[in-house]
């Protein structure tokens, strides 16, 4: 679980950006989350910052794993649901670090 604002992480699988930016596997990476209201993280990697869906850092970045269909369903029905970062909120909620709960994240809520 993470805790805090910025987390420092590497990349678990290449990473091809829509201008044709590569990054390789095993580079630095730091993800920060944009904030309540947004599903969205920033990832810098090599002093070039973008924006990600929060969802999509399980694939990309070290770290951070998807929950599985059974903690969605629990969550679903409980008054709380973990963040992307490992907080526990409410299932339409934002962690302290600005990490959307899984549920909003991935559209559920």
């Amino acid at each position: 679980m993470h805790r805090g604002g910025v987390k420092q992480n590497k990349l678990k699988a290449s990473l091809k950006l829509k201008d044709g930016t590569s990054y390789a596997a095993g580079l630095s990476a730091v993800v920060a989350f944009v904030g309540n209201g947004s599903t969205l993280a920033t990832l810098t990697i090599g002093g070039r910052t973008f924006r990600i869906r929060a969802s999509k850092l399980c694939k990309y970045v070290t770290g951070f794993d998807r929950p599985s269909q059974q903690d969605l369903e629990e969550w679903s029905e409980d008054s709380g649901c973990e963040t992307i970062s490992g907080d526990w909120v409410e299932p339409d909620g934002w962690g302290p670090d600005g990490a959307p709960s899984w549920l909003l994240a991935l559209g559920l809520i």
